[in-house]
């Protein structure tokens, strides 16, 4: 076997293990559907934390990665994706009543057979286990938290502050490293700017961040439910910003993009922007409208003739009492 084919197989028995492990994980214990929808914010929330441990890894000296092709940040896609699989859904779909701090020691054992096998493609340096335990304390941990949060319907205000901590990280984090590395452009590094200059990007983005993030308190606090469209409100939410636009949380990631892509002069993010409004319009509108329309009838179809959907209403529209739905079921909104 040649040097090249070493990495070859590294990397495809780690895709291989994460992908097979998730697999069975499922077909032995058939979750039902929360927690399912717990793994897969498991696995969600480890997309951005494990980005952003590979780079603090990187500079910290506790590890680098050795490959050529299929990279996000220097990290190989596949390795990624397995990782996230190893500390997301695995564990939540395997081990979902287990105690944590034994989920965290199995972790653990694993990882300390792992890492080192995982050689040349994974070159450890000798405080990679500090790395190790910053990857075990800030993303296998967090993401078994929500899995279970979510799966078992407990602490609501708190599930949806890692839900917000994840879809941003992956909004604002990921998602612009995907487009800019896929493009092959550069971008410009903000932080270089005057301090004036800096004060203005971040009001810039501070109103359509607040935006969003209005409209999950009015989801927590009105309709006893989550952004995530699987663990969505239980009770119709026409209070707050809802009153003057029914899509604040689509409209302030759309808006968000397109500055964030002109802010790092990066056209193609700011298009990213464009075509997540376009299929939000599309597909995704025409499919959500159906549901809420279905779950709510004469409801829904009121309040839609009331509120626009993008362009928000320069006066509140008066909010009518909530509807709850049968116990079980969700409603999804945007």
């Amino acid at each position: 076997m040649n040097h090249v084919d070493g990495y070859l197989i590294v990397r495809a028995a780690s895709l291989y293990i994460g992908v097979v492990l998730t697999v069975a994980a499922w077909a032995l214990r058939r979750p039902g559907r929360r927690e399912l929808s717990g793994a897969m914010m498991a696995f969600v929330w480890n997309i951005p934390m494990l980005l952003a441990l590979h780079l603090i890894a990187d500079r910290a000296g506790w590890w680098q990665f050795d490959a050529k092709g299929g990279l996000l940040l220097g990290m190989p896609v596949d390795m990624y994706f397995a990782w996230a699989c190893l500390w997301g859904a695995v564990p939540a779909l395997a081990m979902p009543r287990v105690r944590l701090g034994v989920v965290v020691a199995v972790a653990l054992a694993v990882d300390l057979v792992l890492m080192p096998a995982a050689f040349p493609v994974v070159q450890l340096r000798n405080h990679w286990l500090a790395g190790e335990f910053a990857g075990l304390v800030f993303c296998l941990l967090p993401a078994q938290i929500l899995a279970r949060w979510t799966a078992s319907d407990e602490h609501l205000a708190l599930r949806t502050v890692l839900q917000v901590i994840a879809f941003t990280g992956l909004t604002l984090f990921v998602l612009p490293a995907v487009v800019i590395e896929g493009s092959g452009g550069g971008w410009n590094n903000p932080f270089v700017r005057p301090g004036w200059e800096l004060s203005l990007i971040v009001q810039a983005l501070a109103l359509p961040a607040l935006f969003g993030l209005s409209a999950v308190q009015e989801f927590v606090m009105r309709g006893g439910g989550t952004p995530v469209p699987f663990d969505a409100p239980r009770k119709i939410v026409t209070s707050g910003i809802y009153a003057y636009v029914a899509n604040p949380m689509q409209l302030s990631a759309v808006l968000l993009l397109m500055l964030l892509g002109i802010i790092l002069g990066n056209l193609w993010l700011s298009a990213a922007g464009i075509m997540a409004h376009i299929y939000s319009i599309g597909i995704a509108g025409w499919d959500e409208g159906e549901d809420l329309r279905g779950r709510f009838g004469k409801a829904w179809t009121a309040y839609r003739q009331r509120v626009p959907r993008w362009i928000p209403r320069w006066r509140r529209c008066a909010s009518w009492q909530m509807r709850s739905i049968p116990s079980g079921s969700r409603a999804r909104s945007s």
